[in-house]
């Protein structure tokens, strides 16, 4: 990446291109002062973020694509409190927690008055370091010393606790462990969000959410005689780490150490020798895939039984011969299959380009043959990407999603069963790679909550307080729905059927009426904003069909038109047979606070005397239940609509004299 800081104050941003040269990634500028210029600039170590400063004092740290993730003011330490601090040099510490900030203090004039320094600190999600299930799942950040997972609930709109910093788990790294091996470097969550491991300088230390105890090891000999390389991740109840043993000649290696047991390199650890230092790794199932400096990506075969772990080579692919450079891949992961043992893809994050590499041998017996690696062959899934993950789903006939962040937008390509039985790399390349899924988050996305059908981030536009920790743990966690976005996507290809089998599985969460509001309302304002739509290409009836399984279906209808314009309620009510039968409908199954919000939907599109005859049975069965606060509801109803509506007034007249009598 380059950034090139330009004097108008935009900011462009370069990526390098596959066949060498640049392209133009982004074009950025201050939305926060139009009369700015671009004073300093300085990349994260690892190239993930960039810190932008300019003339008007402010700090702008954006990610590798421009997407904006704090901005802060820089207040005057002079006695001239009218002096701007304008940055003229940015420096991330190690582990980019961490932004030194120098800048001359200038008058209105433009003139130097003094200098001064400021230390911004930072947080960073453990997903930007190691791309693995466990931190795809949860929310984790860490700074210089501290780790902050959180296990807090996720609403539709965001977090709803009042006190936010109560659902954050706060472990303190070990000063043993952090004061010789700063600055942290790699974290991983366990699948099960109870078990985190670090990496720093050297070493590895793991972590208890139930015991909130650390394990390190016995000494710090052993603790300085492997530096991880590559990543960490966890495998059922061991920690793998891809590392450098510098006491067997900084030989590479892939180590496992039992969870239950105290961390030892003396003690029974099985290890896997590499040829070339790795650059990513990660695990799915039982297949581990390491890929190496060399550019050969090795794949393993672990087999467990209890502490007892054994790990067996499968085979090797060349991914130089497809084109990868490995000191820039970013994360290395498997492309969903079940021909994955005969005929493995795998998803590859280069630079800022996801490519689907797959293997173009046969299999493991043409590897044995000669020992030599398989050649691959690469296609290009986004040539704009943050990052990407994998995750498993596994409601009715969906079987995994492949997520990735342009930096704007989050795109999925959803893996059914079927596709999973074909190979998995279906929906991530050729046409069906143009249809995949897009959601536009309001933050910065940092999990996927499969589970929920969520992406989850960070409000960031509070301000920081002085200690970082404090401050984040103030920041609310923001939940984007998706759930209505997958369900639009099936139902658009005609797949009804695993529509509804994916719904069902969401139906228990609080929110998932609110999400079926969001399907029909952004497919009714889709289909009235075409000009000409094909009746059997419509999906609002397919909407409706998927709506009327489930028992909040009369609420979702109503709820969703009385946010919709008048002039798309004909379009609406067409599909459950107009608003009169609707409303009976209402009627028949006992919802009467929902027929009684249909009211003004029945006085809008209905004749006189068919609002007459449904008000006049609504009252009738709200008096036979004795609700008084839904007849009086109607009564209200009936008086303000009284004002406009002649036959309205006619008709409460009449019920006005029938109760003097």
């Amino acid at each position: 990446m380059l950034a090139v800081g330009m004097a108008t104050g935009e900011v462009i941003l370069y990526a390098a291109a596959a066949g060498g040269g640049l392209e133009l990634v982004a074009r950025l500028a201050l939305g926060h002062n139009g009369d700015a210029q671009a004073t300093a600039l300085a990349w994260t170590p690892d190239g993930s973020a960039l810190a932008c400063g300019y003339s008007t004092g402010h700090v702008v740290v954006r990610s590798a694509l421009g997407y904006e993730l704090n901005t802060t003011r820089l207040a005057s330490q002079h006695a001239r409190e009218y002096l701007v601090p304008a940055p003229v040099f940015l420096a991330w510490a190690p582990g980019a927690t961490r932004l030194y900030v120098f800048s001359d203090c200038v008058d209105a004039a433009g003139t130097a008055c003094g200098q001064q320094g400021d230390v911004l600190p930072f947080a960073r999600a453990a997903l930007g370091t190691v791309v693995c299930e466990g931190n795809a799942r949860r929310i984790c950040l860490f700074s210089d010393e501290k780790v902050l997972l959180y296990l807090g609930g996720l609403e539709a709109h965001g977090a709803a606790s009042l006190q936010p910093e109560l659902q954050w788990h706060s472990a303190h790294i070990p000063p043993g462990y952090i004061g010789t091996n700063w600055p942290i470097r790699c974290v991983a969550v366990d699948d099960s969000g109870q078990h985190i491991a670090v990496a720093g300088r050297r070493g590895v230390a793991h972590y208890s959410v139930a015991t909130f105890r650390w394990r390190m090891f016995r000494s710090q000999q052993q603790e300085a005689s492997f530096t991880c390389v590559g990543g960490l991740l966890w495998y059922q109840e061991h920690l793998v780490v891809a590392c450098v043993n510098h006491e067997c000649g900084d030989t590479p290696q892939v180590m496992f150490f039992p969870r239950s047991r105290p961390l030892d390199t003396a003690g029974n650890v099985q290890t896997v020798v590499l040829e070339a230092p790795a650059v990513a790794m990660s695990c799915h199932n039982s297949t581990l895939l390491v890929l190496c400096r060399n550019a050969v990506l090795h794949q393993y075969a672990i087999f467990d039984d209890m502490d007892f772990i054994q790990v067996s080579f499968r085979r090797a692919v060349d991914l130089g011969s497809a084109g990868i450079d490995p000191l820039r891949v970013r994360s290395l992961q498997w492309a969903p299959s079940a021909q994955f043992e005969h005929r493995p893809a795998f998803l590859v994050h280069e630079g800022t380009t996801l490519h689907v590499v797959e293997e173009q041998a046969a299999g493991t017996a043409a590897v044995a043959a000669d020992g030599q690696p398989s050649p691959a062959r690469a296609s290009v899934v986004s040539a704009c990407v943050e990052f990407a993950v994998t995750t498993g789903v596994n409601f009715g006939n969906m079987h995994s999603m492949v997520w990735w962040f342009t930096g704007r937008e989050l795109h999925a390509a959803l893996v059914s069963l079927e596709d999973f039985m074909d190979g998995g790399t279906g929906p991530l390349t050729g046409p069906a790679r143009q249809q995949a899924m897009q959601v536009r988050p309001e933050f910065y996305p940092v999990a996927i909550s499969a589970d929920r059908g969520m992406a989850v981030g960070l409000d960031q536009d509070g301000v920081l307080e002085e200690h970082v920790m404090v401050g984040l743990a103030r920041l609310p966690v923001r939940a984007k729905l998706y759930l209505h976005s997958v369900l639009d996507r099936l139902l658009s290809g005609r797949a009804e059927q695993d529509a509804l089998m994916h719904a069902a599985c969401f139906e228990h969460l609080e929110f998932f009426a609110h999400a079926m509001e969001m399907l029909l309302h952004d497919v009714l304002e889709r289909e009235a904003d075409a000009e000409e739509r094909a009746a059997d290409a419509a999906v609002l009836p397919r909407v409706f069909r998927l709506l009327e399984h489930f028992a909040p279906f009369h609420e979702i209808v109503v709820h969703c038109a009385r946010k919709t314009e008048a002039a798309l309620w004909p379009r609406l009510f067409a599909c459950v047979g107009g608003p009169a039968r609707f409303f009976r409908q209402c009627l028949a199954a006992g919802r009467l606070e929902t027929a009684t919000q249909c009211l003004i939907i029945l006085q809008t599109l209905e004749s006189a005397a068919v609002c007459e005859a449904g008000v006049l049975a609504l009252l009738a069965r709200a008096v036979d239940a004795q609700n008084a606060r839904l007849t009086t509801d109607i009564l209200r109803f009936l008086s303000i609509a009284a004002e406009s509506d002649d036959a309205v007034r006619r008709l409460l007249a009449r019920l006005r004299c029938s109760s003097a009598a």
